[in-house]
């Protein structure tokens, strides 16, 4: 199940839930913390795994097609399916996925296009988290050998290692902004 809230809407709160049975429901959350439902759409073959607000739009990923949809209407296709994770930059116009094959892949969130990989040479292919960090000039995600990758988002050279644990995975990452 995926789960996304937008807070920024001049209409108040949006709640937007994608289950596996391939539906996207998207409520409102009035002043006095009651919901009614906007819409509810049953998509014909995407199990969701990742639903996001994008404006007034929203974003959804499937789960083993590589499937992304804005509220129903069909945007692309990623080639290498996503397993992992989906982030998506400030200004959405890019997303960063766990490709499951070589490690972490950017595309245009407007054609699907991959701009760069991110190469961790994964030993096996384990669901792995991914963000953007340092207002997204950074790509951060985890991997199968105890390390936390950080690569430069727009040379992709890898700028550093974080190490977790000599061996084990690290599939939870979490990237925080301080407010220097």
């Amino acid at each position: 199940m995926a789960i996304s809230s937008d807070t920024e809407s001049i209409a108040g709160v949006h709640i937007a839930v994608g289950t596996r049975n391939k539906r996207v429901q998207v409520w409102a959350l009035n002043a006095g913390n009651q919901l009614s439902n906007i819409f509810s759409v049953e998509l014909s073959t995407t199990v969701l795994w990742v639903v996001h607000f994008l404006g007034g739009d929203m974003a959804v990923f499937g789960m083993y097609d590589g499937d992304i949809y804005t509220c129903g209407s069909y945007l692309g296709f990623i080639y290498s399916p996503h397993r992992g994770s989906v982030a998506i930059d400030i200004g959405q116009t890019l997303f960063l996925i766990d490709n499951g094959v070589s490690g972490f892949s950017l595309h245009k969130m407007s054609d699907s296009s991959c701009i760069r990989t991110y190469d961790t040479k994964p030993a096996k292919s384990y669901l792995k988290q991914v963000a953007f960090a340092e207002n997204d000039t950074l790509v951060v995600g985890g991997s199968d050998n105890g390390g936390v990758y950080m690569f430069d988002k727009s040379s992709g050279a890898l700028q550093r290692t974080l190490r977790h644990s000599k061996t084990g995975q690290v599939q939870m990452i979490t990237v925080s902004s301080s407010l220097d």
